[in-house]
């Protein structure tokens, strides 16, 4: 599973981005998202930041259409927080 880290600098991923992960028979596969710190940020735009990301990287889009698997939040005063996310992506 690619695991997207966002932190103060910027994204980053525990593996090399490269086409053949998204070389499945399906078109589909699930991408997680930590968070380090908790953000207060849309989901939505959340994901269509890492699909940004990964993008940059291969030759072919990766999209999305919002299908959140997992979500954990943090309550900080008024707000919640994303800390990890879970959610599908298509191309």
């Amino acid at each position: 599973m690619l695991i997207v880290t966002l932190t103060e600098s910027g994204f980053s991923s525990n593996i090399n981005i490269e086409e053949n992960i998204f070389k499945n028979p399906n078109s589909n596969t699930v991408i997680k998202i930590i968070c380090k710190p908790a953000i207060k940020i849309d989901q939505n735009q959340l994901m269509d930041n890492v699909c940004d990301y990964i993008n940059s990287f291969i030759d072919f889009e990766i999209k999305t259409r919002h299908v959140v698997l997992d979500l954990s939040t943090i309550a900080d005063s008024d707000m919640n927080k994303i800390s990890e996310l879970s959610f599908q992506v298509y191309w």
